[in-house]
């Protein structure tokens, strides 16, 4: 058995897979294997990583014979890997030379599944020129097991997803068959999250081992609609093991932060799909997952009848004010008849909470909100709704709707 197993799944990276595997081979750590997985690459990378190949061993090539994606390529180095444990590496990123000697190290240590560590991002010349360490907020010393570490991480706002900030415990990734879903972007959000829930045991190192590499071209710099389909699947897959297993109320409070953060995820990456391309997972099932997030509404607050579709769908900017329950009916009525709300305006964040609906929380005096070809929808009842309208005005928006209460009709 191999200490470790480094799987790097390569398509169309000449420029940068010599830097990536080099990296890997220049280990401290003796007694490893580098898969690499090339997933029908139509450039010269399987010609690169073929010529390194035949001056070490201990780099294996498996061949896709049709591009299949990130998940299952990493799939296929996961059932040819004979290590101890595994590591995925991007193949346009690179390691530390002590990065393997380091976590085989801890993980032997201390008997973990998983080990976390941290990573630098660094960008193309053609981007920019400088390297942005990304640290967590606190050290994390001792052994947590996975979903203990998920809440502590979630509350300091240090939850991370990426799987090569992490390495595994190959036994453990199998017994608990734990791979990648073909076919989706942002895969790592599900097996992260599902790795974290039965880990016994993991611990963390505040020491950066892994540089990640921001290039134009690459996956996380691209906005379609394939990113809202992916984020709407990961959507379901977490709600369904969320609510068709136990976790106490503090574990289930901190997958209800993870889940709204994929939904106002998802929410942005659809605004920045075709309008002309229909997403696949259709109107209504997105509706259901709306619905499931922010609860169904019991009793009606907001009157509908007076307002018009048509007209609101004149403006650029949709804004509604307000973060109740009113608020949530007039963001799940325009959300039903197709208008994309941008923003939630309220006259104090300290009172609010900083995301609602899947979207960030605006006080109406901030600089940043756009204003012109803006129009406001008061989501709050009579009760409460004195002075708004006339303070939106006097903040600069010009166009503002209020609604009567439902009990008033």
């Amino acid at each position: 058995m191999k200490k470790i197993s480094v799987i790097i799944p390569i398509y169309n990276v000449e420029k940068y897979v010599e830097e990536c595997l080099e990296s890997v081979l220049s280990s401290k750590l003796d007694d490893i294997e580098i898969i690499c997985v090339d997933d029908a690459s139509n450039d010269g990378s399987l010609y690169k990583i073929e010529q390194l190949s035949a001056k070490d061993s201990r780099i294996k090539i498996i061949r896709h014979e049709k591009n299949m994606g990130l998940s299952e390529a990493r799939n296929t180095g996961l059932k040819y890997a004979t290590g101890k444990y595994v590591l995925f590496v991007d193949s346009d990123d690179f390691i530390s030379s002590d990065a393997l000697s380091i976590l085989f190290r801890e993980a032997e240590n201390k008997k973990v599944d998983i080990v976390y560590f941290d990573h630098a991002l660094f960008y193309d010349s053609s981007l920019a020129s400088s390297t942005l360490p990304k640290t967590r907020c606190k050290d994390y010393e001792g052994i947590f097991s996975g979903k203990e570490f998920f809440c502590m991480t979630m509350k300091e706002g240090d939850y991370t997803c990426v799987v090569w900030g992490q390495l595994f415990r190959r036994i453990f990734l199998q017994e608990n068959n734990l791979t990648f879903l073909p076919g989706i972007l942002h895969e790592d959000q599900l097996f992260s999250f599902y790795a974290a829930m039965k880990a016994d045991r993991v611990c963390a190192l505040k020491k950066t081992l892994y540089f990640y590499r921001q290039r134009e071209g690459s996956i996380m710099q691209t906005k379609n609609c394939k990113r809202a389909q992916s984020m709407f699947v990961i959507l379901c897959e977490i709600y369904v093991y969320w609510k068709t297993n136990s976790f106490t109320e503090r574990e289930s409070f901190y997958i209800e932060q993870l889940w709204k953060s994929i939904y106002q995820a998802y929410a942005l990456y659809k605004t920045y799909g075709n309008e002309s391309q229909e997403l696949q997972c259709g109107d209504r099932i997105d509706q259901v997952v709306y619905r499931a997030l922010n609860g169904g509404y019991e009793k009606k607050w907001i009157d509908f009848d007076g307002i018009s579709i048509d007209k609101i769908k004149q403006y650029k900017h949709v804004f509604v004010y307000g973060a109740g329950q009113a608020a949530k009916q007039v963001v799940d009525y325009l959300h039903r008849n197709k208008i994309q709300v941008k923003r939630i305006l309220v006259e104090d964040k300290k009172v609010n909470p900083e995301s609602f609906c899947g979207l960030r929380v605006h006080e109406v005096t901030e600089n940043v909100i756009e204003k012109s070809n803006t129009i406001v929808i008061v989501g709050v009842t009579s009760k409460h709704s004195q002075g708004i309208k006339e303070n939106l005005i006097k903040n600069g928006f010009s166009d503002v709707i209020e609604l009567k209460d439902a009990n008033e009709m």
